[in-house]
């Protein structure tokens, strides 16, 4: 039904209006000012005749309608003014130049009113047939030229190598070209609606379905990755793509889609991806058998049936993945020694080697999938014996590696000396023991020829200690100035010499010390047991023919000698005792001036008539805290030895002093001296200062030993210092009397006792 638009301000007009186009039949819409008009016109355009009041307030009449007229919409809409003021010309010819049609002046006159709207409500309806029927017209053309375009489109299509279809609004499908019918074998009338889900991987099916029903429901692209099963079974990857086709009132009315063979980037891609997660196992751990145990089983299926890896070892070939079959089992033997792959449809292996050494090799085979091999598969499989080789490889050096480093470390804290020389004879390894056993740090040695640090090589070659590390040699080897015995073998191999040495320095000299122990005590106990034995057989032979006088001095040598004997196995003893702990100590209150008295008396007795002994004492000293059998002992000792190495007479003095807390003997002789460098030896266990005895001066060279270790267990101090020109004085310090509280506890090793 066709729509009047009236625009006037007053009501009454409106009404007016209203009432005189009521019996046309029509749609009559009243607003009362320009912008109603205005906002109507935005909404609608659909008026076959706007009447419009020229006087109104704000926008009037004229303004309203050079709006209408300026939007394309609306420029075609007649307008009829309508005013009760001005009849002016020139107000007449404004309104025609805006765009009227007409100009009505009121008071208004019914029948021409509704005659004027009634040719323009039929002009209207005239121009709405016309124009329904060029639409008419118009569709049928389209539809001749889609006709003709779709037969076109389908040509087309059959031309196409791929596989193009189209499908409705609602995604089914509509057709299908002739290259889907040949690649799948399904008779092209049968292709419809949902029949190409037969031809999909079931594995993607429901994936496509979801993608399908996304598209549809929101408008946009189908793009989906998935397999169609060819007409001899197997499966290739497609990219199916789909664009929406929209009409003029902007809806989808089809869809046109193709889908593009893209089974070899996928499987690139695929072979790719399986490297990348190869390549992730592989690294997880240097244990090869485990990783290469979870690749094989990556392998299957992605891109094989069966996997089989063998690894060549040191005593057999390990399988790992799938049981080998025997043909797989020669086959890889026959890849591993010409070091070439083998490459067939049905299975591939190749060889691992690294660094020109065979490894193994990579069996895949195709059993019952309905795949086969190409050359991408080919590459992958070299690409994958290529980093397997690698691992293994990498496992063996990390494990000979870790395996020399825990050599490296045993050679480290062991107490040997160990050096490596390479074939020139330069130091490659010098360790924590040859340093400490030498003297010499590392950052000296190594790198440099042993030569010039240490004359082991020479030496060792020169006493031909054999090379094959059978038998270890003693050599004495000076070293920076001091003489070490070490106990040297060597092991010659492709790269060099590896030498082993302990310091025997110690050794030697305690196996000196007891040799020198032996000839000495052999030679003090040969002495006395000469003389007894002299004595004893002179009065058992000629007892009836001695006279009492020569009878008496042969008893009296017997008797003297005995107490020497006696006295020589007591200073073993003795010291046998202070070396095993087992001396007992036993510390008490002990006069010290006392018993220096009587040591001195009894030191007078015997000693000859060219030497005098001493005494200077100071006043009231205090005790000592002492053992006093022992401290006799050391007084003794001092005191005879100070008499024994006097042969040519002199005083010996025996001082007593008090230091602090300690009372200080000091026993002074005019005899031989003893020089600066054997000072601190002559403490040292069987050490004589005349070995030789060439001034007749004897003894075990255990006396100052015992003197020592006894002062030592006193909590005392003993030293020795020359006495000027001529003589030693030997120092000894005892603490004096200390309280009960204080007392002294036992050492380890010895046996305390109570006083």
């Amino acid at each position: 039904m066709p729509a009047i638009l009236l625009v006037d301000d007053r009501p009454e007009n409106r009404v007016a209006l209203t009432a005189i186009l009521e019996p046309l039949g029509l749609e009559l819409v009243a607003v009362g000012s320009g912008a109603d008009a205005l906002r109507v016109l935005l909404r609608r355009d659909d008026f076959a005749v706007i009447l419009l009041d020229a006087q109104m307030p704000q926008m009037d009449g004229f303004e309203t309608a050079a709006t209408i007229k300026s939007r394309d919409r609306t420029k075609n809409i007649p307008i009829i003014f309508l005013t009760a003021i001005s009849k002016d010309e020139a107000h007449v010819f404004r309104g025609y130049e805006v765009g009227a049609v007409d100009y009505v002046f009121k008071p208004l006159n019914a029948e021409i009113l509704r005659s004027k709207v009634a040719v323009f409500v039929e002009l209207y309806e005239k121009n709405e047939q016309l124009r329904h029927q060029r639409e008419l017209i118009a569709l049928q053309e389209l539809a001749a030229v889609r006709r003709e375009g779709v037969e076109r489109y389908r040509q087309l299509a059959d031309a196409m190598p791929q596989i193009v279809w189209t499908a409705d609004a609602q995604g089914r499908s509509t057709y299908y070209n002739h290259r889907f019918v040949q690649y799948t074998g399904i008779r092209f009338d049968l292709a419809e609606d949902d029949e190409w889900l037969l031809v999909l991987h079931p594995d993607d099916v429901e994936h496509v379905l979801e993608r399908r029903a996304a598209s549809v429901a929101s408008g946009t692209v189908f793009e989906a990755e998935y397999r169609i099963r060819a007409a001899d079974g197997g499966y290739r990857w497609h990219l199916g793509r789909a664009l929406p086709i929209h009409g003029s009132d902007g809806e989808v009315e089809l869809w046109i889609g193709t889908a593009t063979d893209i089974d070899e980037r996928k499987r690139l891609e695929e072979l790719q991806t399986f490297l990348l997660d190869a390549g992730v196992e592989l690294s997880r751990s240097l244990d090869y058998r485990q990783t290469l145990a979870a690749v094989a089983r990556l392998a299957v299926p992605r891109i094989a049936d069966r996997c089989v890896i063998h690894v060549v070892e040191a005593d057999r070939t390990v399988e790992l993945g799938d049981a080998a079959e025997p043909e797989e089992r020669d086959r890889a033997q026959q890849v591993v020694a010409a070091d070439s792959p083998r490459f067939a449809t049905e299975a591939i292996c190749v060889p691992l080697s690294s660094r020109g050494r065979g490894l193994g090799a990579i069996s895949l085979a195709i059993t019952d999938s309905g795949r086969s091999f190409d050359s991408a598969a080919f590459r992958c499989a070299t690409a994958l014996a290529h980093r397997t080789a690698a691992a293994i490889d990498n496992a063996r050096l990390y494990a000979e590696t870790e395996q020399r480093a825990r050599a490296a470390r045993a050679l480290q804290t062991i107490a040997d000396g160990v050096v490596l020389l390479d074939n020139d004879g330069v130091v490659v390894l010098w360790n924590d023991a040859a340093e400490a056993i030498t003297g010499l740090a590392r950052d000296e040695v190594v790198g440099r020829n042993l030569s010039e640090s240490l004359p082991l090589d020479d030496q060792v070659s020169a006493a031909r200690v054999p090379i094959d590390g059978s038998r270890a040699e003693t050599l004495p080897v000076e070293v920076a100035g001091r003489e070490l015995w070490l106990s040297v073998s060597r092991v010659k191999f492709d790269e060099g010499t590896v030498y082993a040495f302990r310091d025997v320095t110690q050794d030697r000299r305690f196996e000196q010390l007891r040799s020198d122990m032996i000839a000495t005590v052999s030679h003090e106990l040969r002495t006395p047991l000469a003389a007894i034995y002299g004595a004893a057989l002179t009065l058992n032979q000629r007892d009836d023919g001695l006279d009492a006088q020569v009878r008496r001095s042969l008893l009296r040598v017997i008797t003297s000698e005995s107490e020497r004997l006696a006295k020589i196995v007591g200073e073993v003893l003795l010291a046998n005792q202070l070396d095993d702990g087992r001396l007992r100590v036993s510390i008490e209150s002990v006069d010290a001036v006392g018993v220096t008295e009587e040591v001195v008396e009894a030191a007078r007795a015997h000693a000859p008539p060219h030497v005098g002994i001493e005494l200077a004492a100071a006043a009231e000293l205090p005790a000592v805290a002492a053992d006093e059998q022992h401290l006799r002992q050391v007084l003794v000792n001092l005191i005879e030895n100070a008499v024994k190495y006097s042969p040519d007479g002199g005083r010996v003095v025996v001082a007593l002093t008090r230091h602090d807390r300690y009372v200080q003997w000091a026993v002074r002789d005019e005899g031989l001296g003893i020089p600066p460098a054997e000072r601190q030896r002559v403490f040292e266990k069987f050490y004589r200062l005349d070995p030789n005895m060439t001034r007749g001066i004897g003894g075990t060279g255990l006396g100052l030993y015992i003197c020592r270790e006894l002062v030592d267990r006193l909590d005392g101090r003993i030293w020795v210092e020359p006495n000027g020109r001529k003589g030693s004085v030997f120092f000894v310090r005892i603490p004096t009397t200390r309280l009960p509280a204080e007392r002294r506890q036992p050492r380890a090793g010895e046996l305390a006792s109570t006083p």
